[in-house]
């Protein structure tokens, strides 16, 4: 078992999703307040003359194996509860246009994990950061009220010394309890969605 891994913890089935389920230790999953997948889309740059109807695994096919910077931006964008989450297999859209894609009165949480062992949880309403999360601990934490879900933290092992599966697994669970829904590994392996390319890259 390499260094920083525990076995998931208390949240293993959640850090499951990333090493099983096509999340990868690398991701951007953003949960978006509309239920109109190309409007979502549309917000985050995609073009809506190439959407293709297929899974999170169909859509990973489309990608070279090992990607270099021209290659392409896709997101793929599936209903969840009475939101849309738009996950990107390789990418940060959600992390850095975050303000474009919450504008007009619309919720948005994006959950980035990198592989510097970094992760963050961002929420905006209205083009408005308000509340960011970072696995750097309290004093990393950032936003117009940088403090605002403190309450929603608990005891959750989000900060070191806990193991970088462990902190996975939870900042999964605290995006999961922010948008009142779960993502389960058929929203991941079998559920068909609707991939899109971004053409414009942030």
């Amino acid at each position: 078992m390499r260094p920083g891994i525990s076995g998931g913890g208390r949240f293993g089935e959640n850090y499951r999703l990333f090493v099983g389920a096509g999340l990868a230790e690398s991701c951007c999953l953003t949960w978006v307040g509309l239920d109109d997948p190309d409007e979502v889309a549309r917000r985050f740059g995609g073009a809506l003359d190439d959407v293709r109807e297929c899974t999170i695994a169909e859509a990973r096919g489309e990608l070279p194996s090992y990607p270099g910077h021209n290659a392409p931006h896709m997101i793929v964008c599936g209903r969840a509860g009475d939101r849309v989450v738009a996950m990107e297999p390789l990418g940060w859209h959600g992390k850095v246009q975050i303000e474009q894609i919450s504008a007009d009165g619309v919720e948005v949480l994006n959950l980035f994990a990198n592989l510097n062992t970094r992760l963050s949880l961002r929420r905006a309403v209205d083009g408005r950061v308000l509340t960011v999360v970072d696995s750097g601990g309290p004093r990393s934490a950032e936003g117009e009220d940088p403090h605002d879900l403190d309450d929603h933290l608990g005891d959750l092992p989000l900060f070191p010394p806990h193991p970088y599966d462990e902190r996975q697994g939870a900042f999964l669970e605290l995006a999961f309890t922010l948008a009142g829904h779960r993502l389960d590994v058929n929203w991941f392996e079998t559920t068909v969605h609707r991939r899109y390319f971004v053409r414009n890259r942030p």
